[in-house]
């Protein structure tokens, strides 16, 4: 009787997670995630777009080919670019940030931006 509660509750997540990332196509973004890509990430391909329900908001992820993921809110504006080792660029990030990063002589990695708060991840 364990093992088949413990298997319904494997199916019921899997289920649940699947229903929470929908793949679709890079032209089912809104607006301001399409011209984001193209304006920032022009460089590289889009392999994966996904709709996402995370912590209970509804946004999207874009994967790209050279492993750089990019998190989108439901209006379009951009939540989160993870470029994993890799530096990404950095003109959209807010000047005193890209002017603390350079003063230490480093490279954005990552960053997680809202009108309120940042975090950038740097080399070192």
């Amino acid at each position: 009787m364990k093992s088949k509660m413990i298997f319904a509750a494997l199916i019921l997540g899997s289920v649940l997670s699947a229903s929470a990332q929908k793949r679709i196509t890079i032209t089912e973004l809104p607006k301001a995630s399409q011209e984001f890509l193209q304006k920032y990430f022009s460089h590289s391909t889009v392999e994966i777009v996904k709709k996402d329900a995370e912590h209970g908001e509804k946004g999207y992820e874009v994967i790209l080919k050279d492993g750089t993921e990019i998190e989108f809110w439901k209006d379009g504006s951009y939540r989160e670019v993870d470029g994993g080792n890799k530096p990404i660029p950095t003109e959209f990030i807010a000047a005193s940030i890209k002017e603390y990063v350079a003063f230490k002589d480093a490279k954005v990695l990552s960053c997680k931006g809202s009108k309120v708060d940042w975090f950038v991840r740097k080399s070192l």
